[in-house]
């Protein structure tokens, strides 16, 4: 089961690549899968440190904060020093590169 998990897990990484911040529902579906199939494999990876720049991308400032803290909390575990820079994301979500540059869209509804 691990070897079919880790074959996925590649699989959807190499699609990221592919996908755009303006495919945001789609990204942050294969990001969720991702954190899914990681935990599974008692893996906290970074999978999760990409959604809150699609979120920002949308100016989906509510996502943003959630996947900011998601994020942050599973760095924390993995390493104290990258923490910082999503924490300060988390206190200003405008500060994140490419922020507010395509149309307004929500994603409330993608969350682990």
């Amino acid at each position: 089961m691990s070897d079919a998990r880790r074959v996925e897990l590649d699989e959807l990484w190499e699609s990221i690549p592919i996908l755009s911040p303006t495919q945001g529902m789609q990204f942050l579906k294969v990001i969720v899968k991702g954190i899914h199939l990681l935990d599974e494999e008692e893996f906290p990876g970074d999978a999760d440190n990409c959604a809150y720049d699609v979120c920002a991308y949308h100016s989906d400032w509510v996502s943003v904060k959630y996947w900011t803290h998601f994020t942050y909390l599973t760095r924390v575990a993995e390493d104290r020093t990258r923490a910082a820079e999503v924490h300060g994301f988390h206190l200003n979500p405008k500060s994140i590169p490419m922020s507010g540059q395509e149309d307004p869209k929500k994603f409330t509804r993608i969350r682990v």
